[in-house]
C-alpha cells in the first residue's frame, strides 16, 4: 500500500490489516458505526448468518478505548484499538470496547472463508506534503 499526501497534515495515522482466509469475492457482509462521549462503547449491532464470522472492530478515542473480555486486542497503538472475536452461532453481534473520553467504534462483519492467520501494521505519519510512504505487512507465516 503506498500513500500519497496532497496537502498538509499534522497528524495521520495508518492502521493496516490483513486477515488469510476470508471470502476473496464477498469479504464484508455488514457494516456498524458509532460514537458517544466516555465509558462503554458499542458499534451498535449488525447480524450474522453463520458461526465463525469475524466480528472486527476499531475504536478511535479522544483519550484511550481498551478491549472488552470476548474480544482480542489485535493493536493498541497510540491509544486506539483494533480487535476481533470469532461470532458463536448466527445472531446479532457488536464490536464493544470502554473508553476513558470521547469515541468512535466501526464494526464490520466479514465472512469467514475458514481464518488461518492475521497480519497487521501501523504507521504514524506528520507534516508529510507530497511525500509518499510506503507500508508492507512481513510475510504471512
Amino acid at each position: 500500500m503506498t500513500v500519497h499526501l496532497s496537502a498538509n497534515s499534522g497528524w495521520i495515522e495508518l492502521y493496516l490489516t490483513e486477515y488469510t482466509g476470508v471470502d476473496q469475492t464477498n469479504p464484508i457482509d455488514a457494516l456498524a458505526g458509532a460514537s458517544g462521549s466516555a465509558s462503554s462503547v458499542s458499534s451498535s449491532n449488525a447480524p450474522t448468518t453463520v458461526a465463525g464470522d469475524v466480528i472486527y472492530g476499531y475504536c478511535v478515542g479522544d483519550w484511550a478505548c481498551m478491549v472488552d473480555p470476548g474480544f482480542a486486542a489485535r493493536s493498541t497503538f497510540d491509544s486506539n484499538l483494533i480487535e476481533d472475536k470469532l461470532a458463536g452461532n448466527a445472531g446479532t453481534y457488536a464490536a464493544t470496547a470502554s473508553a476513558t473520553n470521547g469515541w468512535t467504534m466501526h464494526m464490520l462483519r466479514s465472512n469467514h472463508g475458514r481464518i488461518r492467520g492475521f497480519r497487521y501494521a501501523q504507521m504514524c505519519l506528520g507534516n508529510c506534503l507530497g511525500v509518499r510512504k510506503r507500508i508492507s505487512l512481513p510475510p504471512s507465516s
